[in-house]
């Protein structure tokens, strides 16, 4: 999918929704919204597309398809790679209630869909050690 993007803040897509945003110093991308309970994440899709040297009919090909997360809680970004630096967002007991989650989940960042992800923004929502700051 290709968008006009001077003409288009917002999208739905297969039940996904996407929300042009500026979050990072790259300027304004789109992101799919996960929100739950206050927390929101925020998923940069992309994928690259790559010379094809064996292939004479097709040229290029598009590579796997990367994320780059953001995670929203009371207004901090919290930028993260996978589950080792979500992991490090949080602190001291919430860290501990966060990784036994991720374990008892099996949940894979990558892998992972957006019912998955709501489950998870729903239970750091509801963490009672998460304070300000942390």
């Amino acid at each position: 999918i290709i968008l006009v993007t001077p003409h288009i803040d917002a999208f739905s897509l297969e039940g996904d929704y996407f929300e042009k945003r500026s979050l990072t110093e790259e300027g304004p991308l789109f992101y799919q919204v996960i929100s739950a309970d206050g927390v929101s994440l925020y998923i940069h899709w992309s994928k690259m597309m790559v010379p094809n040297s064996n292939d004479l009919h097709y040229t290029y090909y598009f590579s796997k398809p990367g994320k780059d997360y953001l995670l929203d809680i009371k207004g901090t970004l919290y930028p993260f790679s996978g589950p080792s630096s979500f992991k490090s967002i949080f602190r001291g007991e919430a860290r501990k209630q966060v990784r036994k989650y991720l374990r008892q989940h099996r949940l894979k960042f990558r892998e992972a869909g957006t019912g998955e992800y709501a489950g998870l923004l729903g239970f750091i929502a509801g963490l009672p050690q998460w304070e300000e700051g942390q």
